[in-house]
């Protein structure tokens, strides 16, 4: 089965955003563990620190990312400057 979830945040600091974002997608998962995701990140976040909380939180994940000059999701529709899984 696959299993699609959003978080999204435009917290500007990093560990919140990144915080925000995880919390979503436990919360969608519903005890579920993924194993791919996609990452963009506005490009003033510290990125080494948004990863090691996503690979804290899930280890083995398979990540791919990029940062981003606005991000769209079903969340919070457009916003500039965000962290979107």
């Amino acid at each position: 089965m696959l299993k699609i979830v959003v978080g999204h945040s435009d917290d500007p600091d990093s560990q919140g955003a990144v915080t925000e974002v995880l919390e979503q997608c436990i919360q969608e998962l519903g005890g579920m563990v993924p194993k791919a995701g996609l990452l963009f990140a506005a490009i003033d976040f510290d990125h080494a620190s948004i990863l090691q909380q996503i690979n804290q939180t899930f280890p083995n994940l398979q990540l791919v990312g990029c940062t981003t000059d606005g991000e769209i999701s079903s969340i919070m529709g457009f916003r500039h400057w965000s962290v979107k899984t």
